[in-house]
C-alpha cells in the first residue's frame, strides 16, 4: 500500500484556478503560513470568481502558490522567486493539467 499526502488551501468553487468567490468568507486558507502572510482580501474580493489566468501577476491570490487551483483545466502562468535560488532572475512557471 502506498500514501500520498497533500497540503491544500481550502476554496469554495472546487479548486478550479479561480480565485474564490467569497474570498472574505474563507478564513480557513489562512491557517497555511504562506497564504497568512500575503493575503489581500480587499484585492481578491475585487477580483472574485475571475480565472487567474486572465489575471496580471500583481492580481493572482496568495494561495496560488499553494496549489490553491490543482483542479484547474485552463493554463496560467505565476512569476517568482525560488525559495533556493541565488541572484535576481524571477522564475516563471507554466501550469497546465493535461
Amino acid at each position: 500500500m502506498k500514501h500520498i499526502s497533500i497540503r491544500v488551501p481550502w476554496h469554495d468553487n472546487k479548486w478550479n484556478g479561480t480565485i474564490c468567490q467569497c474570498p472574505k468568507n474563507n478564513p480557513f486558507c489562512m491557517m497555511l503560513h504562506n497564504i497568512s502572510e500575503r493575503k489581500d482580501e480587499n484585492k481578491e474580493e475585487t477580483y472574485a470568481g475571475k480565472d487567474w489566468n486572465s489575471l496580471k501577476q500583481d492580481q493572482l491570490p496568495a494561495c496560488v502558490g499553494e496549489n490553491g487551483g490543482f483542479m484547474n483545466e485552463k493554463p496560467y502562468k505565476r512569476t517568482f522567486k525560488h525559495v533556493y535560488a541565488f541572484g535576481e532572475t524571477p522564475m516563471q512557471s507554466s501550469y497546465l493539467q493535461q
